[in-house]
């Protein structure tokens, strides 16, 4: 990373949508909205993609991102270029900003919307800002990953797997 007196300033996207995030559970029992079994469906199914996007970080940047003994799964010490990776840059941030999008489908009150779009948007600005980051650490390497592997894209990323698989 860069300068330790950078960091709080790097991670505040980070720390807001966490925040936003974590305000929607309490804001879901303050806000009832009738909503019909269709929106009830497409939220549990955002909250399960999101789940999954969430999760397989954990096997992956251990397995192939060779962190230090002692160091955190996230603390790479190589690109990580496989599993969930082939299909998106950011998985967690995008199943973070996905568990949002599918807390405000279950229950779509303006409340539960704004701070799933905040959450979502944060998520997203961390992402450019770990980009950033990424492209200082890995360089020429990160930048054709970088091209040929969206953000947060994984239906994009999906047929560029695919295209590339076959």
């Amino acid at each position: 990373m860069s300068n330790s007196k950078d960091a709080p300033r790097q991670n505040a996207a980070l720390v807001a949508a966490a925040i936003l995030l974590l305000l929607m559970f309490p804001a879901n029992f303050l806000v009832d909205v009738p909503s019909d079994g269709w929106w009830k469906a497409s939220g549990l199914g955002v909250l399960m993609l999101g789940l999954i996007f969430v999760s397989l970080p954990f096997a992956h940047l251990p397995r192939y991102g060779r962190p230090q003994k002692g160091e955190p799964f996230y603390a790479t010490t190589r690109l990580v270029i496989e599993g969930i990776y082939q299909v998106v840059r950011h998985p967690q941030y995008l199943g973070y900003a996905l568990l949002a999008l599918g807390l405000a489908l279950l229950d779509p009150h303006p409340l539960m919307i704004t701070l799933a779009a905040g959450s979502g948007i944060c998520f997203y600005l961390q992402a450019i800002h770990d980009d950033n980051h990424n492209q200082q650490q890995f360089g020429e390497e990160y930048s054709q990953y970088a091209a040929a592997v969206p953000r947060f894209n994984f239906l994009l990323g999906l047929l560029r797997w695919a295209s590339r698989a076959s």
